[in-house]
């Protein structure tokens, strides 16, 4: 379901390597597609995954859990170009 969004946002993500735009025009571009799939696929996944890490669980600051929560899907997004590269080469 999600995997096509996901495999969108890879692509384009790479596609700037090899297409000629400017700085400006490709933040533009990610920043567009980043807002559209985190619609899409919302953040309520990722946030119950970290509700179970061990990292999560053992804290009890109440501050610190909820920016775990609320900075899980920029994180998995940071993954996502390095989980789609050249493995060997990275």
């Amino acid at each position: 379901m999600y995997q096509t969004e996901i495999k969108q946002y890879l692509e384009k993500v790479q596609a700037l390597d090899e297409n000629m735009h400017t700085a400006s025009d490709n933040v533009r571009r990610l920043t567009q597609f980043y807002d559209e799939l985190k619609s899409q696929i919302g953040t309520k996944r990722l946030e119950e995954f970290v509700e179970h890490t061990e990292e999560y669980t053992n804290d009890k600051d109440f501050q610190k859990k909820d920016n775990l929560k609320d900075q899980s899907f920029d994180h998995y997004m940071a993954y996502l170009p390095l989980y789609n590269s050249d493995q060997a080469k990275y």
